[in-house]
């Protein structure tokens, strides 16, 4: 397995205790792989974290998140499955970060109110309504949202992916070319053809209904990345967003194409 550098952050997780956030709000949370990180919360200021940072061999980011301060030595700063709602403060920061250069990684499931929709709407992505179903990419004899996702878009995240995907229980995404023209738009993963967004899973019995569902196939991953190169010497920003989290959990990870599609 190849080794992660240096994930940011699984938003909502708390880190340390209500009286240590008090006497010490500023953390600096440090990967080593995916599985192996550990906190560092005895400071009292941001320039104090950043001290103790400098030097170590990877990008910084801090920002406050949440209600708390994370110093991060991280590539790329993720939100997988946040079960906290973001606050308006929060996206200002987000959109910062993203605007300097930074690279956000976003997975959000469905049903789940996360307000992060204003954030990314601004960059001309949305949040579908409903629950992939999938008739044809699909585990055998499974369930019909536990979805085996094997049409890919070419893009440097997918170009060497040689196995499906699984995503149990995702939603699709949505791109306003007028509001992300200053972006270019990837839809890294589809459904097939014979797959639509169920907008009513009451009792279980799925059945694509014209007026009210939404008829696949369906982008569930996308990546985007400004269109105008970054000025000499600066980073270029990218996002990507999937509309699930579970895949990159321990159940699924070990799943041959979710853990090439999840490090690349």
């Amino acid at each position: 397995m190849r080794k992660l550098l240096l994930i940011a952050m699984l938003a909502g997780l708390g880190l340390t205790t209500t009286a240590e956030a008090r006497d010490y709000p500023v953390c600096l949370r440090v990967y080593q792989s995916y599985h192996d990180w550990y906190d560092e919360c005895g400071y009292t200021s941001i320039p104090q974290c950043r001290m103790s940072a400098s030097g170590r061999a990877a990008e910084r980011v801090w920002m406050r998140l949440f209600g708390r301060v994370l110093v991060v030595l991280a590539a790329v700063l993720v939100l997988a499955g946040p079960r906290n709602q973001v606050t308006k403060e929060d996206s200002d920061r987000l959109r910062a970060y993203v605007a300097q250069g930074g690279h956000l990684f976003v997975m959000v499931d469905p049903d789940t109110k996360t307000e992060l929709e204003p954030l990314l709407s601004s960059y001309g992505l949305g949040m579908g309504p409903g629950v992939l179903v999938d008739l044809q990419d699909r585990l055998a004899q499974g369930d019909l949202t536990a979805l085996l996702i094997r049409t890919f878009t070419e893009h440097e995240i997918t170009q060497d992916l040689t196995a499906a995907v699984l995503f149990p229980l995702s939603r699709h995404l949505t791109f306003d070319e007028q509001t992300g023209k200053d972006w270019d738009y990837v839809p890294l993963a589809r459904t097939s053809p014979n797959s639509w967004a169920e907008t009513s899973m009451q009792g279980r019995v799925v059945q694509l209904d014209e007026k009210e569902d939404v008829k696949g196939p369906l982008p569930l991953a996308a990546a985007l990345a400004p269109k105008q190169a970054p000025e000499e010497g600066k980073p270029r920003p990218a996002i990507v967003v999937v509309g699930n989290s579970a895949f990159a959990t321990n159940a699924f990870f070990n799943f041959p194409g979710n853990t090439d599609f999840f490090l690349h």
